[in-house]
């Protein structure tokens, strides 16, 4: 488990280390018998080895798992992982849970994710660069089509079919070309573009309810003639929505129309079709988008029952059918 000293001593991070974490164990806590070396190295360690867990009571935690953290990166991972809090939600019950998503073959490479998969490449590897101190080049980093899924694609605004991709996906900075006309851009703008409409998920991010609905609804309007349809921040819009749906006050199954029950239902597939390639196999998030479909077409089906029945107990002179089709319901 690597804690990358060196690196590190440039960025925030060591700084606030410092200051936060150093001074204070060999300060109030009168901890000297550990040198300054040996606490910012066991930071890098938590920094860049850790992962994230939950309690039972909801509070987040970080825990290293050596094994773990020995599987090396890939964007497309072919195995996940679940961190359980067993018996009071006490440390040292959490147990690590990996899992084969996909079949692989004997002596093949266990591959984990270090970074969300729903990210475009120019972010994922941005972050893998400033956090974990790697570029990455796997199978999905060097395809300017992200492996046909165009989770970075834009599209483009000079002609109708064309669509823009990186010439060189590994490179930051290249250029940005329309498949269909000559139109050009930097990887720069690029960023920028990404950022802004990062920055606007991030604003209704903490917003539920109906608003949060009606607002990630027009974020998705607004830049669905923009963004390739399985652009990256498109998927993440669509994955939001579908938790808000059927989650939200007012916004129960029991209460959606079925217009808006279709559209969960449509919302989900679409989100499917990304994650067969960005996250194949069986995953704790295609789990949750299959149940999503699932309830939403009982829910459906079930109005449809009930209309049925309705209209048959209205035209049907036998009255203890009509109970029967009361009692159904």
């Amino acid at each position: 488990m690597e804690s990358h000293d060196e690196e590190r001593k440039s960025k925030p991070t060591w700084e606030f280390n410092q200051h936060n974490v150093v001074e204070y164990i060999r300060g109030p806590c009168k901890q000297q018998q550990f040198s300054e070396e040996l606490i910012h190295k066991v930071c890098g360690i938590l920094e860049i080895n850790a992962f994230e867990a939950r309690t039972p009571s909801c509070y987040t935690f970080r825990c290293l798992y050596p094994k773990l953290a020995i599987l090396s990166h890939n964007c497309i991972s072919n195995i996940h992982h679940t961190v359980d809090c067993q018996g009071n939600g006490e440390l040292n019950d959490c147990m690590v849970t990996v899992r084969a998503a996909i079949d692989i073959p004997k002596g093949g490479e266990l591959f984990s994710s270090y970074t969300y998969s729903l990210w475009p490449t120019l972010v994922r590897r941005e972050y893998l660069k400033e956090n974990k101190y790697f570029d990455c080049s796997c199978e999905r980093c060097s395809d300017p089509t992200e492996l046909g899924t165009h989770m970075s694609s834009l599209k483009c605004q000079r002609c109708d079919n064309g669509v823009i991709i990186a010439s060189n996906a590994l490179d930051a900075i290249c250029e940005w070309k329309c498949t269909h006309c000559d139109y050009k851009t930097h990887g720069a703008a690029m960023r920028k573009v990404f950022a802004a409409i990062q920055n606007e998920i991030d604003q209704v991010e903490y917003i539920g309810g109906p608003e949060g609905i009606q607002q990630r609804e027009a974020i998705f309007r607004k830049y669905r003639s923009v963004l390739h349809p399985k652009n990256a921040y498109m998927t993440i819009i669509r994955s939001a929505l579908t938790q808000l749906y059927g989650k939200t006050e007012g916004y129960t199954l029991e209460d959606l129309p079925d217009v808006i029950l279709e559209r969960k239902i449509e919302l989900c597939n679409q989100l499917l079709e990304v994650l067969d390639v960005i996250e194949p196999g069986l995953t704790r998030i295609r789990g949750e988008y299959l149940i999503f479909i699932f309830k939403s077409l009982f829910e459906l089906n079930k109005g449809n029952f009930r209309s049925d029945t309705l209209r048959a107990s209205r035209t049907n002179n036998d009255p203890r059918e009509a109970s029967v089709s009361i009692w159904i319901t």
